[in-house]
């Protein structure tokens, strides 16, 4: 997986996979976020990366919870 956005500083490459393990279906996310600016490049990465992480544990529980009522 490559995502761009043109003409701005920065890219994200990684892996996607869902699998099956016993009952459950696990979702693993391997990302790389590249921010190419100056001095707070490595700063804009942590950032994004960990509003990431966030959306996933909120997508998660979202998840989960609709699956426990149906």
């Amino acid at each position: 997986m490559l995502v761009t956005i043109p003409g701005k500083p920065g890219d994200m490459t990684g892996t996607y996979d869902l699998s099956q393990v016993g009952a459950d279906v696990v979702r693993d996310v391997n990302l790389t976020v590249k921010v190419n600016i100056p001095f707070v490049g490595g700063k804009v990465e942590d950032l994004i990366a960990g509003l990431l992480s966030k959306a996933y544990r909120a997508e998660n529980k979202v998840g989960v919870r609709w699956l426990a009522a149906a």
